[in-house]
């Protein structure tokens, strides 16, 4: 049985589909990129948050088998409840024949709640390398190595043949597919967001 924190779950049904479709829902899985159990509370205090707003979309994510407990300790007369997703990567997927409106609809939520999470996470991310950018050399050299954290984005133009878009796209499909089934977690390893686009450009005319 393939091991789940190198594995990915293909969502196929409509009650999972909706209840992924939950900005906040999103946000709870993506805690997981280190694949560490967590209790609601630990989720809460993650997302800085109040237990009580977080249990509720912890349930519905449970009950829909998108979050599994996993392990369960007593303290101090409370029972801790771990929970883990089903999977590293969750993905969406959806025959033509089931297709609706209404899954059309939720497809797009569920891909606008994974953007709005990713780029809250690269705002961050921008941010903190800009404020790193302005320190002295000397206090950048005395940082650990560890607390240097990589952060990388290009702007670029290229005037392309619809056949050269094409092959350009498929190529940066294959690359990042590569590098996403050869970057599994394990020893010695961090988690990195990776993102690109491709996209025409409308506002400078055809």
């Amino acid at each position: 049985m393939e091991d789940p924190k190198h594995s990915t779950y293909i969502v196929k049904s409509f009650d999972q589909l909706k209840v992924l479709s939950n900005n906040f829902r999103v946000r709870i899985l993506n805690l997981y990129d280190d694949w560490e159990p967590r209790t609601n509370k630990q989720i809460a205090d993650a997302l800085q948050l109040p237990p009580s707003k977080v249990h509720y979309h912890v349930r519905e994510l449970e009950r829909v088998g998108l979050l599994q407990l996993v392990e369960t300790r007593q303290s101090g007369g409370v029972v801790e409840k771990f929970y883990l997703p089903i999977a590293m990567s969750i993905s969406i997927e959806w025959d033509d024949v089931q297709e609706t409106a209404e899954t059309k609809g939720l497809k797009k939520r569920v891909k606008d709640a994974a953007m709005d999470d990713f780029w809250a996470s690269y705002r961050q991310a921008h941010d903190e390398a800009m404020e790193r950018l302005y320190r002295p050399a000397s206090e950048l050299e005395a940082m650990p190595p560890e607390q240097r954290k990589r952060f990388m984005e290009s702007i670029g133009f290229a005037h392309l043949t619809d056949e050269e878009y094409t092959e350009l796209r498929s190529e940066m499909v294959a690359l990042l597919k590569r590098w996403q089934e050869r970057g599994t977690m394990r020893t010695g390893t961090k988690s990195y967001r990776l993102f690109w686009t491709m996209f025409e450009d409308v506002t400078n005319g055809k």
